[in-house]
């Protein structure tokens, strides 16, 4: 079949390709460039005989130095892996089209799956279709760099636990530790609510907070604000708070009642008395928890957030916070489960809880597989030399930072 390269396709029609086709992701959109704004990009894609998108991809373009320049498609490109022809034809053009732009090297992250299975069941092994699909992009030139297995050996990360949409309800399916902790946050008086732009700075202030606990940098809460001036609707975010004014008002006329209760009891019901007595020191203990909070944070207090994105069936969480100052109040499993039924019930087939060491004993993995996920493991990246002159130099440079 004959193929025709376009470097600047439209990106509405390039969205509806991508948006239906199965390996649908986030970072493929045509606004993902948007986002990464830092960095130039374009949208290529082969065209069939009837002038339809066959194979199409987001690139990110990189300026290095003496005008020239790196090539990354995060996830991405987006074609049948397993059709040779349609393999050759797409990175023959795209390695001219890189060779005119004085590219260093393309680097692609396939969004091609090695394995998939249940936590219980993931073997960590590579598919025949996962395998194919490798030969064919060594075979156009690419170097693959890998079946790397922690999560920070690729840009992005090579294992991910995914959670899918089903006909039964997330609430049956998760553990028996989230539903319990379902019930303590409830119990804790925490509200779940759909934030807005105008609730980024209570989001970021989150992050920050899981910054100073992990000694790591995520975000400026710039980034989250682009987010979701882009994504506008598809951008969700999710917030845990407690309002503590409400929370000891009502905790005070629980206690009224109660001590009510105890005197109109017969004098013969001592078990009754001991129900209602313990329930007065849970109040009590929940009263003091929500005055101590009250007195470093006001009348409300911002316990747990999170920021995805809905694109396509795809849907994608991006960042969590968590303010470890309260990590006894199980706050973010309810932001989780309010953030994938709300993707749910928009379309999504899947939510995405990011990366998890390839070990699967991180104790990423030990929180997510709480949510009924799959574990998947993609091809992992590889790099086409244009220039292998300045490429070599790159790896030789990166050895040395690393080695530093």
């Amino acid at each position: 079949m004959n193929y025709t390269y376009k470097n600047d396709l439209n990106s509405k029609e390039y969205d509806e390709f991508v948006k239906h086709h199965p390996q649908c992701n986030l970072l493929q959109s045509s606004s993902w460039s948007k986002v990464k704004d830092a960095w130039g990009h374009r949208l290529v894609g082969l065209l069939d005989e009837k002038n339809k998108i066959v194979a199409a991809g987001l690139v990110l373009i990189r300026p290095v130095k003496l005008g020239w320049t790196v090539w990354y498609m995060p996830h991405g490109p987006i074609l049948d892996y397993q059709n040779k022809e349609l393999v050759d034809s797409f990175f023959d053009n795209l390695k001219e089209d890189a060779k005119k732009q004085k590219c260093v090297f393309i680097k692609i992250d396939p969004p091609v799956f090695a394995d998939i299975a249940p936590y219980q069941d993931f073997n960590d092994e590579v598919s025949e279709e996962a395998l194919t699909a490798k030969k064919h992009l060594e075979n156009t030139g690419f170097i693959h760099q890998g079946f790397t297995k922690q999560m920070h050996d690729t840009i992005q990360p090579r294992y991910h636990a995914i959670t899918f949409a089903d006909d039964r309800k997330l609430e049956d399916r998760i553990s028996r530790r989230t539903r319990h902790a379902l019930k303590d946050s409830k119990k804790r008086k925490v509200e779940i609510i759909r934030g807005t732009a105008d609730d980024l700075t209570d989001f970021y202030y989150l992050i920050q907070k899981t910054e100073e606990a992990k000694d790591i940098n995520l975000r400026d809460i710039n980034y989250f604000r682009k987010l979701m001036d882009v994504y506008g609707e598809d951008c969700f975010l999710y917030l845990a708070v407690i309002n503590l004014k409400n929370a000891i008002d009502e905790h005070e006329r629980l206690k009224v009642d109660v001590k009510q209760r105890i005197a109109n009891l017969p004098a013969k019901a001592p078990k009754k008395k001991l129900e209602y007595e313990d329930r007065l020191n849970s109040y009590d203990k929940l009263l003091k928890t929500f005055r101590d909070m009250a007195e470093k944070e006001g009348d409300r207090a911002l316990i747990a957030g999170c920021i995805s994105v809905l694109y396509g069936d795809s849907f994608e969480m991006l960042y969590a916070g968590y303010n470890r100052d309260y990590s006894f109040i199980p706050a973010q499993d309810p932001v989780y489960l309010a953030s994938m039924n709300a993707a749910f019930a928009k379309g999504a087939k899947f939510a995405s809880m990011g990366g998890v060491d390839g070990n699967l004993q991180d104790g990423l993995m030990e929180y997510k597989n709480h949510f009924d996920p799959h574990v998947v493991s993609f091809l992992g990246e590889f790099d086409m030399p244009i220039n292998k002159i300045l490429y070599k130099a790159y790896l030789f440079l990166r050895k040395i930072m690393k080695k530093g």
